[in-house]
């Protein structure tokens, strides 16, 4: 695993531009076969032990129904739990797994926290929120371990922070971008007022700005709307242009596992087994995106395989970190997840926020 993980992070540069990663996308398939000022933080719990689920079984385990709920939809980030669904890896962690739809983070980090579901993914940022107003969520560990949020147009130039003035944005008042641009226009100085806000429902955001009622919109790096927006740049020869707010003093987490703190005290093998069989299949995918769309396709055939593929590989380069290798899949590194909770209590008014030991742990990641 290390081998490949030095592989993939000396690689990350060049995923990071956005023109010709249509090509990149194909490319992968065919072969395969920064920050606001953070106070310090406590360390995280770790597990002990490397987890026995990481390792199948020689005699079939008795399974217990468990619900993952997405934080939106099944697109190509996606892949890699169905593809360790066929595989078996959650039933040899003793989980019969449903993967749920869901339809925000939001909406995703309710559920999880009053029990309707007993684990979920959402954005870091809606854990730090429901914690510090009372939830009982917890993340347990990190799909992408960078925020995917940016700004993107067509035939715009978006190289710098001061690029953001003088357009006009589709933002959803509910959308938890519009809270991160307030932090990221005070620790850049941008000027809001400069900036003109439609408000667009998230579903419509690439068909508004294609056909020119904005300059540009949020485009979290493994959605489906950059997606849309780079397979049509490419169809129609128009260029994409896109600002990521983690290469500007933003670098915090993304989307993250939740489960709340009943199911974490009452069935911590099965959450420690989820964990280990979903990085295996994280793994899996990395190794072969091909087989993880696949397995996407052959569960969720209504999908479309180009759009599912290209988020896919937007998303690989989120799914590793600089201390995946040394620390394992999934590793909170307190630091980052203190400035994490900084930025989100600035960006939505939080002035007692939770700490860092209640928003999160490191004991049930199967470790390196």
């Amino acid at each position: 695993m290390a081998y490949q993980i030095r592989e993939w992070l000396s690689r990350r540069a060049g995923v990071r531009g956005t023109s010709g990663l249509i090509f990149v996308a194909s490319l992968v398939i065919a072969c395969s076969s920064s920050t606001p000022p953070a106070t310090q933080a406590p360390t995280l719990p770790s597990a002990a032990t490397k987890s026995p689920a990481l390792q199948p079984t020689a005699t079939p385990k008795p399974v217990v129904p468990v619900g993952f709920q997405t934080a939106f939809g099944f697109g190509g980030e996606y892949a890699p739990f169905f593809l360790a669904l066929d595989k078996g890896y959650y039933k040899d962690a003793g989980l019969d797994l449903t993967i749920l739809r869901g339809t925000s983070g939001a909406n995703t980090t309710q559920a999880v926290d009053q029990g309707t579901v007993a684990i979920g993914m959402a954005d870091a940022s809606a854990a730090v929120i429901l914690r510090s107003k009372g939830g009982h969520i917890k993340i347990v560990g990190i799909l992408l371990n960078s925020t995917p949020v940016g700004f993107a147009g067509l035939d715009i130039t978006l190289n710098r922070p001061a690029d953001l003035e003088n357009k006009s944005i589709a933002m959803a008042p509910f959308d938890s971008t519009v809270a991160l641009l307030q932090v990221f226009a005070e620790l850049n100085n941008i000027d809001l007022a400069k900036i003109k806000v439609v408000n667009v429902t998230p579903d419509l955001y690439a068909s508004t700005v294609i056909s020119g009622q904005v300059d540009m919109i949020p485009a979290w790096q493994a959605s489906g709307t950059w997606a849309r927006l780079q397979i049509y740049a490419e169809q129609s020869g128009r260029k994409t242009g896109r600002l990521a707010i983690r290469d500007w003093g933003m670098d915090i987490y993304g989307d993250s596992f939740l489960v709340n703190d009943s199911f974490l005290a009452s069935s911590p093998a099965l959450v420690r087994g989820f964990l280990a069989a979903t990085y295996k299949g994280v793994q899996d995918a990395i190794a072969d995106p091909r087989a993880a769309v696949d397995s996407l396709m052959r569960n969720r055939p209504e999908l479309d395989r180009a759009q599912s593929t290209l988020e896919l590989t937007n998303a690989i380069e989120l799914f590793l970190a600089d201390t995946t290798a040394i620390k394992g899949w999934g590793y909170i590194d307190p630091a980052k997840l203190q400035r994490t909770i900084d930025v989100i209590a600035k960006g939505v008014g939080i002035s007692t926020p939770a700490t860092a030991q209640d928003v999160a742990t490191n004991e049930f990641l199967p470790g390196p």
